[in-house]
């Protein structure tokens, strides 16, 4: 399937995702893409996920990040400021509903009692799991139209020095929501991977 456009794109991948089954079978199809991802070299490496908090119709993170605290892992989740993110520290010691509210267009994101990032130093060890509409197997990715990820990892990779880049940057959706090729623009931020219920996948870029 070819877009002429992003908006095409985001039109073919909302459709795509109102066509799955609801209830158990997408958890399922959330556990098995965090599956495909925990199972990786690059997961087992990791010591820090930055990590989104889902929203009606995205796959959910939630068995990845109760799995990555059960490895001892951190976990970093966003909250919109402007025209960009922040990220803070989840406790591991304390219940994730008790640590979020609703934010930016009712998405949930971190209180503010939380552990903010030095976007120029991030922990070491860490990757992105990034959420999104539609994703090629290059690594293009379209979100919601925002630009909140592409601004907060190009600032990621403008600020810090190697030793603190992240490791990985990974799409994690439905299977159905990746497609050969997607338009895209110069300052858009391509993925390194791709997890889904079905596969992990290396982007060809």
């Amino acid at each position: 399937m070819e877009f002429k456009t992003k908006e095409e794109a985001r039109i073919a991948a909302k459709k795509a995702i109102k066509k799955l089954p609801v209830g158990f079978e997408t958890e399922t199809r959330s556990m098995l893409a965090a599956a495909n991802l925990i199972t990786t070299n690059i997961y087992e490496d990791s010591e820090c996920l930055f990590v989104f908090i889902s929203k009606k119709n995205e796959i959910s993170t939630s068995s990845l990040i109760e799995r990555a605290f059960l490895d001892k892992k951190s976990v970093a989740i966003p909250k919109a400021v402007g025209k960009t993110l922040e990220f803070y520290m989840l406790d591991s010691q304390r219940e994730i509903e008790e640590q979020i509210e609703k934010g930016y267009f009712n998405i949930l994101e971190p209180r503010s009692f939380l552990e903010k990032i030095d976007q120029s130093r991030l922990p070491l060890q860490s990757i992105f799991v990034v959420p999104g509409l539609a994703f090629a197997l290059d690594g293009t990715r379209l979100g919601y139209g925002q630009g909140f990820y592409d601004r907060y990892i190009e600032g990621v990779y403008r600020t810090n020095s190697s030793v603190y880049l992240p490791k990985a940057i990974i799409g994690f959706c439905y299977d159905c929501q990746v497609f050969e090729e997607l338009p895209s623009d110069d300052f858009d931020v391509p993925l390194t991977h791709i997890a889904t219920e079905k596969r992990f996948i290396t982007c060809e870029s």
